[in-house]
């Protein structure tokens, strides 16, 4: 519509001197326990304009509570921000109800109490943790629109820091013959979220839409979501017996039930699979869920407590390259495999919730840890170490990276909203590479720091800035 174009709101019949209604609470939907504000808007459906009211809510539909609100004015029709005088103070994780309504305007009755009052979830948990979101692509080497739906994908992903996100390709058996590294598990995947077109896209069980649809601002919009569990697991690989074992550790933030975990073996590049929508190279793309695609079950564990999933997973019989995606084809992972370098695999984990179709929220994703014979951290040929110190800091930090030859380093320091506060590129040299960050200026928090390396290799560590 032409943006000079104007609108107008009528409201049918006449008005009542007297209306007003709660028309959102703007409360995040995701708090830590404690006290917390009860925000959101008032509108005025009255002919009167509103100097005083009394604001009101509830939880879970216990006892009012009530404040008063004077030294206003609310027009016929025009809105009000407001923020409730008395905070609500939670003892426990879990999911509240939150009825908010305002009343008494001018003194007066309210003259219709049908529409006064704005009903939220609010999620409690036991602290708030920077969310890894999971993106899980739906794709086919045979589908011509799905090129330009994982350029754009790339486009934005590729630049940003792997640790703080996780994405898998789920290769599928259309159109045409499909994908000749379709497998019976990426084709429930998909069956799971009950998707029947692609190029198609899950953010975090949620967003569901188009890979070419996908933006910085919706990845932005997923990392700013507050996790609901505590995931971080290892694993470690034979490449001669081709022998994968990973340990993942969870800890609910809420009092959670009816949740899955989730562990991929994914192929960081294959090559072997072209068919005929023009891609040449094809990253992250799934071989293989563990112990299968159910995942397994997790223990209803209390909010705040640990416990781990332990699986492992041999590749069976020869490699085999199908010709197509079909039923006729299709790779049987009882006798044979389709990873064209076992070197070049890595695992992820996610919890999400039990179920199936969309939405189907992901309480939090990670790329896993690999780890040596020896069960120290691999991190690159050319990086030994990185120590970050002081930690928690107040005025500055300083990153040591220890280093066995030449490296190009990119060092960032990114905030909870997973913005780069500050980026330092230096050419670091066989020894100690130092770089100091002043911190005089940051708010207190939680912040991140990326080292990526030239070969993209990147690893996160977490810092703590107090005041």
């Amino acid at each position: 519509m032409p943006i000079d174009n104007q609108y107008y709101e009528f409201i049918q019949g006449t008005q009542a001197s007297y209306d007003l209604t709660v028309s959102d609470i703007t409360t995040s939907p995701y708090l830590p326990v404690g006290s917390n504000n009860i925000t959101g808007i008032i509108r005025n459906l009255g002919v009167s304009t509103i100097n005083s009211l009394d604001l009101n809510y509830t939880i879970n539909g216990g006892s009012v509570v009530t404040t008063p609100l004077t030294g206003i004015s609310i027009a016929p029709l025009a809105s009000y921000s407001f923020s409730h005088s008395i905070p609500w103070v939670s003892s426990a994780p879990g999911a509240y109800i939150a009825n908010c309504y305002a009343s008494n305007p001018n003194g007066n009755a309210d003259q219709n109490t049908a529409n006064d009052a704005f009903s939220k979830t609010l999620n409690i948990l036991l602290s708030i943790e920077q969310r890894v979101p999971l993106f899980e692509i739906f794709t086919s080497s045979t589908c011509p629109p799905c090129t330009p739906g994982n350029i754009n994908f790339h486009n934005i992903i590729d630049p940003l820091p792997p640790l703080q996100h996780v994405y898998i390709k789920y290769q599928q058996d259309f159109p045409g013959t499909g994908d000749p590294y379709t497998t019976v598990e990426t084709l429930d995947k998909r069956y799971d979220y009950g998707i029947n077109s692609i190029p198609r896209m899950e953010n975090d069980g949620g967003w569901d839409g188009n890979a070419n649809s996908f933006t910085l601002q919706l990845y932005n919009d997923a990392r700013a979501i507050p996790a609901q569990y505590m995931l971080n697991g290892e694993y470690t690989e034979d490449t001669v017996a081709r022998t994968y074992s990973a340990k993942i550790r969870y800890s609910p933030l809420f009092n959670a039930s009816n949740t899955v975990l989730y562990t991929g073996i994914l192929e960081n590049k294959t090559s072997l699979n072209i068919k005929t929508n023009g891609e040449t190279e094809f990253f992250q793309v799934m071989k293989k869920l563990l112990p299968d695609q159910n995942g397994t079950t997790l223990n209803n564990i209390g909010a705040g407590t640990w416990d781990s999933v332990s699986v492992t997973y041999t590749f069976n019989g020869n490699y085999r390259l199908p010709s197509n995606g079909q039923a006729a084809n299709i790779i049987d992972l009882a006798t044979e495999h389709t990873v064209e370098e076992f070197g070049d695999l890595m695992l992820v984990a996610w919890a999400q919730a039990s179920g199936t179709g969309v939405p189907r929220q992901v309480f939090q994703a990670a790329n896993l840890t690999k780890l040596t014979s020896t069960g120290v951290f691999e991190m690159s040929k050319s990086i030994n170490a990185i120590d970050i110190y002081p930690n928690p800091a107040t005025d500055k930090i300083k990153i040591d990276v220890a280093l066995t030859e030449t490296e190009d380093l990119k060092i960032m320091l990114i905030d909870m909203q997973g913005k780069s506060v500050e980026i330092r590129e230096i050419a670091g040299t066989a020894g100690i590479a130092q770089i100091e960050f002043s911190t005089i200026g940051l708010n207190a928090g939680v912040y991140h720091v990326a080292v990526t390396d030239a070969h993209r290799n990147s690893f996160v560590k977490r810092i703590v800035i107090v005041k």
